[in-house]
């Protein structure tokens, strides 16, 4: 998925394998490496590492991604988050009797040089508190307004954040890998979302962001007949400061594959009118049932460990090709 996110990014041909250290050859437009370059930041609520070189023409042409550890106060954290996610940075609570939020983050610039005009940036999975009004929890209001076993939702609701990973480019453009969220809900109930998208920053403003429920998620909350690789998904569009959520296309969908799900139960019923079809009927029938409710499903994003591997391997052959 990160690999799809660089490839299909304008400046994505330049990006070096994030699976290993930047060894990166200069272009002729940046000059020469002359001095090496170290600088190492330590205070009490950041710390940070820089090491490469500075070239001819002013650049610093970077020998590994920067490194930093952030103590973010709740200005800085909802800045900082939905600079990456906005739907994540908007729904974040934080108020002044919570601990500051501890964030680590590596960087790695196009062309692996600064200043670049574009940049990867990767979050190490985070422990957040989230609204539970904003749009990035609205798919569980809508499965439990139509009868999904999801407790009442609480105003703070504690999370689980994966690693956040986001190309970001200096016009204001933003595309983030998927992101896995697993909230904790009352009576020890676990769920899991996943969000994903795009968004333009700057001016005009514009977000295109997808909210998904795994079915995995479903299914542990009472709605079958969903592929654990598959979910329901909730469009978001506006702005990043006004996200608006397509409630009614989501609402839609779900309510297909809980109808589908229904009308399986009574096709396999011995109650059922439909009980005494041929087996082979019967079949075609629940397969058709299946079909209806997958067209209300999206194919969701590999979990961020198999991204993982993927880029591992990707980047190991891809240095195998070059030597």
């Amino acid at each position: 998925m990160l690999l799809f996110l660089l490839r299909s990014h304008p400046h994505s041909a330049r990006f070096p394998p994030l699976c290993c250290s930047i060894n990166h050859p200069p272009f002729p437009r940046t000059g020469r490496p002359q001095l090496p370059t170290s600088i190492r930041v330590d205070s009490r609520v950041a710390h940070g590492t820089l090491r490469g070189w500075t070239t001819s023409q002013g650049y610093t042409l970077l020998t590994a991604p920067l490194e930093l550890a952030l103590e973010c106060l709740p200005p800085l954290a909802r800045r900082l988050l939905a600079r990456l996610n906005p739907l994540l940075g908007a729904t974040l609570t934080l108020g002044p009797e919570d601990r500051p939020l501890a964030v680590r983050l590596s960087v790695v610039p196009q062309d692996a040089l600064l200043p670049a005009a574009a940049c990867l940036v990767r979050v190490d999975p985070l422990e957040v508190t989230l609204s539970s009004s904003g749009a990035l929890l609205e798919p569980l209001a809508r499965l439990r307004s139509l009868g999904g076993a999801v407790p009442r939702l609480p105003e703070r609701v504690s999370a689980g954040v994966s690693g956040l990973e986001a190309v970001v480019d200096d016009g204001g453009g933003l595309t983030a890998a998927a992101l896995d969220l697993t909230l904790m809900l009352p009576a020890r109930t676990r769920v899991g979302l996943t969000t994903w998208g795009s968004a333009a920053l700057h001016h005009p403003e514009r977000l295109d962001w997808v909210v998904a429920v795994p079915g995995a998620t479903l299914q542990a909350l009472g709605v079958r007949g969903v592929e654990e690789d598959r979910g329901v998904a909730m469009l978001v569009t506006g702005s990043p400061l006004a996200p608006t959520p397509q409630l009614a296309r989501f609402g839609a969908d779900l309510a297909r594959v809980i109808v589908t799900q229904a009308a399986g139960d009574t096709l396999r019923s011995k109650r059922s009118p439909l009980s005494v079809l041929p087996d082979w009927l019967a079949q075609h029938v629940s397969l058709g049932l299946e079909g209806d409710a997958a067209q209300g499903t999206v194919q969701l994003p590999p979990p961020s460990s198999q991204r993982d591997k993927g880029e591992e391997k990707v980047g190991k052959e891809e240095d195998s090709d070059a030597s």
